[in-house]
């Protein structure tokens, strides 16, 4: 009585132990006669195993193990943080300043360049338009204005990604070929989105028996 309450007790101090240190506890018998242990509790012996105790153990439809909770895989080009998946992602650095193109480029080489702005020259005209008894009267024509466009065309080919009509990128890179939404120096090659939800997490299986 007293020699299996021993026991009992060893068991559960073994099973503490494992607990508080997040080891693996196993009990596996073997054959003598094969050079195995009769009775092993190392998880690495020769035996069959009997009764296990594996605290961070995840089953195969949930494998990943995380701050003591199992969740189901990652799609390719996720990685799991707790109940949700984020795209891997590449940072190809900070974007360049947009630069507005040239009067010439949008068709008006003749136009006044002032900065962000194109002016049209004002030209007189001697018969704008024509009187009572038909006559000439001359007026000045002209004078319209138009706002530039910004453009990734000063840089070349090193930053052509235009973005929100703010800022020129390079290109993302072939294997992460998408700009993150709102964060556009970071690259993702994910089809669902910078996240998805993969699940809540299950408490890990503790004991398995043989």
């Amino acid at each position: 009585m007293y020699a299996l309450l021993f026991v009992l007790l060893v068991i559960a101090a073994i099973l503490y132990g494992s607990l508080k240190y997040r080891e693996t506890f196993v009990i596996k018998y073997g054959n003598p006669f094969h050079g195995q242990d009769a009775i092993s509790f190392d998880a690495t012996a020769v035996g069959t195993r009997v009764f296990g105790w594996t605290p961070d153990t995840c089953p195969a439809n949930k494998p990943e193990y995380e701050d003591g909770l199992c969740y189901a895989s990652c799609d390719e080009g996720y990685h799991g943080v707790a109940d949700r998946c984020w795209a891997d992602t590449q940072n190809i650095g900070i974007g360049k300043v947009l630069i507005p193109t040239s009067c010439a480029g949008m068709g008006k080489p003749d136009w006044a360049d002032t900065g962000l702005l194109c002016n049209e020259p004002l030209k007189w005209n001697n018969c704008k338009f024509r009187g009572l008894f038909n006559e000439c009267w001359g007026g000045l024509e002209g004078g319209n204005i138009i706002v530039k466009e910004l453009t990734c065309n000063a840089y070349g080919d090193e930053y052509p990604d235009k973005i929100d009509n703010l800022l020129c990128y390079r290109k993302c890179p072939a294997e992460k070929p998408k700009h993150v939404p709102l964060m556009p120096y970071l690259c993702y090659a994910g089809t669902r989105g910078i996240s998805y939800d993969r699940g809540v997490g299950d408490i890990p299986p503790i004991f398995t028996f043989s």
